[in-house]
């Protein structure tokens, strides 16, 4: 009866280690959706210093599972409106930029960004901030890193 005993456990437990195990959405619809990542950085140069002469220069990166899908970078744009051409045919448009006066997480939402049909806030985005100080030439600086979905039909993946 002992003997029993341990090859019925042993075999249970055999059986409980090979259980199938979750791998994750299998659905080929949601599956290997293109991501395309969005690096948005601008510098309101002497901002804190001398605000009436301050210049804002922007730079941002479109990367993809390929690599760099798209570059732009200038000073001062026109209507605060950038379109990131992008290797895949779809641009990347951004709308708007921070104020030197409000609130970080005001600044944090300062961004409207559109890719396709779909438009969406820089809230959604990862955002970081640096103040105007010694250390960087009393410049605002602001960082946002944005995820969308880049397929044709997409959006933002928020």
């Amino acid at each position: 009866m002992y003997t029993k005993n341990i090859i019925l456990s042993g075999l249970l437990a055999g059986v409980a280690l090979s259980a199938p195990t979750s791998t994750g959405n299998t659905n080929p619809e949601k599956r290997d959706i293109p991501q395309c990542y969005a690096h948005i950085y601008i510098d309101a140069s002497n901002g804190g210093a001398l605000p009436q002469h301050a210049t804002w220069k922007y730079r941002v990166d479109v990367t993809g599972a390929s690599g760099l899908l798209g570059h732009w970078d200038g000073t001062n744009p026109a209507n605060t409106f950038v379109t990131v051409p992008s290797s895949g045919g779809m641009d990347l448009w951004i709308k708007g930029y921070p104020s030197r006066d409000s609130s970080s997480a005001t600044q944090k939402k300062a961004l409207t960004l559109e890719y396709n049909s779909k438009k969406w806030n820089s809230d959604k985005c990862d955002y970081l901030r640096k103040d105007p100080g010694p250390s960087n030439g009393w410049r605002f600086q602001f960082d946002w890193w944005c995820q969308y979905d880049c397929k044709d039909t997409g959006g933002p993946s928020i």
